[in-house]
C-alpha cells in the first residue's frame, strides 16, 4: 500500500511539473519578447564606464573605446591613445537602447559560426564598469529590413535575436561616428572666466571675469552686463558643426593649413584648476565647410563656413547693455 501511494505521489508530481512547464504560471519562460527579462538591469547600465567596440567589413577593421571621464564620455582609437571628446547624446542614445533589449529564451538557437556570421569574424561589444566585465557580446548577422541582429556571449554557441540594427547604434559606416561636433560642450558656462577672439593673429576682443564681475580686456576695463555675458557664454558652449573628424582621414594639406581665426575659452575645471580650450579655424575644407581644430586635445570638426561670422562681426557693446 505504501509503495502504491509512493508511486501515485511521484506520478502526481510528474504531471504537476508538466503542467508548470506547459502553462508557465510564474512566467519563467515568457512567450512574448516584451515580457522577457532585460539583458542588463538599470543599475548595471548606470555603472558602465567603458564601452569597447570592434568589427570589420570587406576591406577594413575598426575598433574604438568609449570611456567615462567624470561627467562626460571620451573616444579613443586604442587603449593608450589620446582621448577625444565624444558626442554625449549618441552615447546616451545607445545606453538607452541597450536598456530595452531583452533576453528572449524562446527565440534562442544553437548556431554554428557559419550560420551565426554574415562574413569574416564576429563583431565584439564589451561593456565594463570599474574594470569588471558587465557584458561581453559577439554579434553576427544583422538584417536591415527586419532591424534584427544575432548576438551571443563571447565564445558561446547559443545565439539570441535582438530587435536592433547594431550598425545604426554603433556607427559602423564610419569610425568617427561618436566624435563630438561641439568644441566647448563639456564646459559649464558658470566655470568660464575668460574668452578671447583673434583674427589673422590679432586679438579682436577679449573679456575676463574678475571676482564676480565681467570686464572688457582693454585699458579702460569696462564693466559688462553679467546677464548679457551669460547669454554670450551659453552661445559659445552650444556652438557646434556638422560632425567630428579623425586626423587620420585628413590629407597633409589640411593639417598644414594656416590659422585664420581662433576662439579661446578659459575655465576652472572640477578641481578648480585653470584650463583653456582653443577652437582654431584652419580654412576651407570642402565646399561651404571649414575645418576646425580643437586644442589641447587635438581633434577636428567640420563646420559650416558661416558659423564663424557671429564671432567675426561680434560687437562687445552688446555685452555692455
Amino acid at each position: 500500500m505504501k509503495e502504491q501511494n509512493k508511486r501515485i505521489f511521484i506520478l502526481n508530481l510528474f504531471f504537476s511539473l508538466c503542467l508548470v512547464v506547459l502553462y508557465d504560471p510564474f512566467n519563467a519562460y515568457p512567450k512574448e519578447y516584451s515580457k522577457a527579462p532585460a539583458w542588463l538591469t538599470q543599475s548595471q547600465i548606470d555603472s558602465i564606464d567603458q564601452i569597447k567596440v570592434k568589427w570589420e567589413d570587406e576591406t577594413d577593421e575598426y575598433s574604438f573605446i568609449l570611456k567615462k571621464e567624470k561627467s562626460f564620455w571620451t573616444y579613443s582609437e586604442k587603449e593608450n591613445s589620446e582621448p577625444l571628446f565624444c558626442d554625449q547624446d549618441k552615447v546616451i542614445l545607445f545606453l538607452t537602447a541597450l536598456s530595452g533589449w531583452k533576453r528572449f529564451e524562446r527565440d534562442s538557437k544553437i548556431l554554428k559560426d557559419e550560420e551565426f556570421l554574415k562574413e569574416g569574424s564576429p563583431g565584439r561589444l564589451s561593456l565594463l564598469g570599474e574594470g569588471k566585465i558587465i557584458l561581453d557580446w559577439e554579434w553576427g548577422k544583422c538584417y536591415r529590413n527586419q532591424t534584427d541582429c544575432l548576438v551571443r556571449a563571447k565564445g558561446a554557441s547559443l545565439s539570441f535575436q535582438i530587435p536592433a540594427f547594431l550598425p545604426n547604434h554603433l556607427g559602423f559606416s564610419t569610425d568617427d561616428f561618436f566624435l563630438s561636433d561641439r568644441p566647448f560642450f563639456h564646459i559649464s558656462p558658470k566655470s568660464i572666466n575668460f574668452v578671447e577672439y583673434s583674427l589673422g593673429g590679432q586679438i579682436r576682443f577679449g573679456i575676463r571675469k574678475e571676482k564676480e564681475t565681467w570686464v572688457l580686456e582693454s585699458e579702460e576695463k569696462n564693466k559688462l552686463n553679467n546677464s548679457s555675458v551669460d547669454s554670450f557664454l551659453l552661445r559659445i558652449v552650444s556652438w557646434g558643426g556638422e560632425s567630428g573628424f579623425l586626423k587620420k582621414h585628413l590629407s597633409p594639406e589640411f593639417l598644414s593649413g594656416k590659422e585664420i581665426q581662433k576662439l579661446k575659452v578659459g575655465y576652472l575645471d572640477e578641481e578648480n584648476q585653470q584650463e583653456y580650450i582653443e577652437a582654431v579655424d584652419m580654412g576651407i575644407f570642402k565646399g561651404n565647410y571649414k575645418l576646425l581644430r580643437v586644442e589641447p586635445r587635438i581633434q577636428y570638426i567640420i563646420m559650416p563656413s558661416y558659423s564663424w561670422e557671429y564671432f567675426r562681426f561680434f560687437d562687445t557693446k552688446q555685452l555692455q547693455n
